[in-house]
């Protein structure tokens, strides 16, 4: 058990060398050649996907006890933080796949489609809710009962309303997370607010840069830069805009996105 636990150490950590090589060489190129470096980003990254989801699967299955039950407690903390680890890594890799499809315009696909925009909403914060939960944060809607008629991507624009609620919950120790739907003529406005620390407001501008993450003293949470950066390029591929306001630190942050109703 321990030598397995041992190799599996080995290879993540082969793991977190070959991503950090990938981050300087996404850098590099980013500077001269982008389809290049999208190309780059997106080999390498699948040829990552493959071991790390075939490691989930074993890590998965020593936690369950398909290869019987790991009575050491030392064993068990080993098994479960090197799953932990994979996870992160998994997550690392799925982010670096979505927004370099995303970055790839010709590859990025938009099926725009009629849906329920309301009913959207209500099921990412139901699904969310646990989340918030967690952390004893409130989790409120201002969501109009009146559904405006649209065409967009409803997945692509699921994934936005995730990401900036998620990141709204991982940056907020307490109080309340807002999620807040203004529907006009031509347009409707969606906001997710928080009353976490806030950013310094020379720092807004560069908030949806890729790589960029919210510079919080004393935080603990992982991310990595990639959640804004997504929605940014989901929101303009929908001819719309992203912005963010804050007041300054310890004033919380607020994410604003206005997409054009077609």
């Amino acid at each position: 058990m321990e030598y397995i636990v041992l190799n599996l150490l080995d290879i993540i950590t082969t793991g977190m060398l070959v991503i950090v090589v990938i981050l300087l060489a996404h850098q590099q190129f980013a500077a001269s050649n982008k389809d290049r470096q999208s190309d780059f980003v997106s080999i390498a990254s699948h040829q990552l996907r493959t071991p790390l989801t075939i490691m989930r699967g074993y890590l998965a299955m020593l936690l369950g006890g398909d290869f019987g039950t790991i009575d050491n407690k030392r064993q068990q903390a080993a098994v479960t933080a090197v799953y932990q680890a994979n996870e992160r890594l998994l997550r690392l890799v799925d982010n670096l796949l979505g927004v370099s499809q995303l970055e790839n315009r010709t590859a990025m696909k938009i099926e725009c489609r009629e849906f329920d925009l309301t009913t959207m909403l209500r099921d990412v914060v139901k699904e969310i809710k646990p989340k918030a939960a967690v952390k004893n944060l409130e989790l409120k809607t201002i969501i109009p009962k009146k559904n405006p008629a649209f065409c967009a991507d409803d997945l692509l624009l699921r994934q936005v309303v995730l990401n900036l609620l998620d990141n709204a919950i991982k940056y907020t120790e307490s109080g309340t997370i807002t999620l807040a739907l203004e529907v006009g003529e031509k347009n409707f406005i969606l906001s997710v607010e928080d009353t976490g620390p806030g950013i310094d407001p020379k720092d807004v501008k560069r908030i949806f840069d890729k790589f960029e993450r919210r510079d919080v003293p004393r935080s603990s949470e992982e991310g990595f830069g990639l959640g804004l950066y997504a929605a940014k390029l989901i929101v303009e591929a929908h001819q719309g805009r992203i912005w963010a306001q804050t007041r300054g630190q310890n004033f919380g942050f607020k994410v604003c996105l206005e997409i054009p109703l077609v």
